[in-house]
């Protein structure tokens, strides 16, 4: 399968330099939405000289899980775009689908609020088209309707509609070459969770399963070699089609179990979203092993079923995810004094297994102490 085969939904793929593609998918007023870190590096002018007039500017403070406050910080009523570009990774995705949605519209806190509590259930008509161009490999948010935006106090909501499906995805494979190490790790632990959950998943499809097994295989083989050789731009190749393999497969059957847990470790120790979606998902594996379904993992890492939970482990050992929460130490101590809400039913529903509370929270206890064991 190539990529120009992966043509299931109707995000349109284009493979190539950014500068030479965006003229001929760029009609009408545009706004470029990005963070700090882009703003710096020549990718930003670039195509803002590429494409020319028509400009309705730049929002290049995406922060890293943006906040209502910050999205309706930034909106404009009176600005109204044909085409939204988001030239980023996860977050930037997030918040361009989000000022999408909000287009033309006089938005409060309140009025945003109620967008977030009903997933599909809001008015959108005709916002401006999206086209996504990702510089992380994880999110796969290129091909999929959904974002992520989070409450003043750390709760995590889904904004989600059809018509935020991006238009286009452009993958350009230099633009992931500046990519830090622990975004790379991060990044590509993400893309891993995407793919194992599709297919743990009540929803799975023959198609998602293609979609998340080719996914798996690419990660195993080349995440490791991303963090030791970061300037192959063929391993960056790779890993941008794990990442949007891992989003094809993710946009069908949405995630599950480890990302219902992985929202408050996010939320109250702020651990980054790859490491808090992943490290538990040795244990999510043991939980899951009985389901033959594991199987379809196994044969994509090279391993067999029995042997996955433990496979799984050393793997995330090796790539440093063990030495990494080290750091989160004192916040693993808390745990046990906080009320974590580890079942969110909208993702732990769609795990193939049923899951109470009690079973989530002796997962994570489980992988706590299997990162303390080292």
């Amino acid at each position: 399968m190539t990529l120009a085969e992966s043509s299931f939904n109707n995000v349109k793929l284009h493979v190539g330099s950014v500068e030479t593609l965006l003229p001929s998918l760029v009609t009408g007023p545009w706004l470029l939405v990005t963070s700090q870190g882009w703003a710096r590096r020549p990718a930003v002018s670039q195509i803002c000289a590429a494409l020319g007039g028509s400009n309705l500017g730049v929002i290049d403070s995406v922060p890293p899980n943006p906040t209502i406050p910050y999205m309706l910080s930034c909106h404009q009523p009176a600005r109204k775009p044909r085409v939204i570009i988001a030239l980023g990774g996860g977050s930037v995705m997030d918040a361009a689908k989000a000022f999408a949605a909000l287009s033309g519209r006089a938005a409060s806190e309140e009025s945003f609020l109620a967008m977030l509590e009903k997933p599909d259930g809001f008015e959108l008509s005709q916002p401006p088209a999206i086209i996504a161009i990702p510089t992380t490999s994880g999110t796969g948010s290129e091909v999929t309707r959904w974002a992520t935006i989070w409450s003043r106090t750390g709760k995590k909501y889904s904004l989600s509609h059809p018509a935020l499906m991006p238009a286009h995805a452009v993958l350009d494979a230099r633009l992931c070459m500046s990519m830090p190490r622990m975004v790379t790790l991060t990044a590509g632990l993400d893309a891993f969770s995407h793919a194992c959950e599709a297919l743990w998943n009540n929803g799975h499809t023959p198609e998602s399963d293609i979609y998340a097994q080719r996914a798996i295989a690419l990660l195993v083989a080349h995440l490791p070699a991303a963090l030791a050789q970061p300037d192959n731009i063929t391993v960056r190749a790779h890993m941008q089609q794990a990442a949007l393999y891992a989003g094809y497969a993710m946009s069908i059957t949405k995630t599950a179990l480890a990302h219902s847990i992985s929202y408050p470790l996010t939320g109250e120790l702020n651990i980054p979203h790859g490491i808090a979606c992943s490290f538990t998902l040795p244990e999510v594996m043991e939980f899951n092993l009985a389901c033959e379904r594991l199987d379809l993992i196994a044969q994509a890492a090279g391993t067999v079923r029995e042997n996955l939970p433990a496979w799984c482990a050393a793997f995330l050992k090796e790539l440093g995810v063990n030495e990494y929460l080290k750091n989160y130490a004192e916040g693993f101590a808390r745990l046990e004094t906080m009320r974590l809400e580890l079942i969110n039913p909208a993702r732990a529903g769609n795990n193939i297994r049923p899951v109470t509370a009690q079973d989530a929270q002796v997962i994570l206890q489980k992988a706590i102490s299997r990162i303390q064991a080292g």
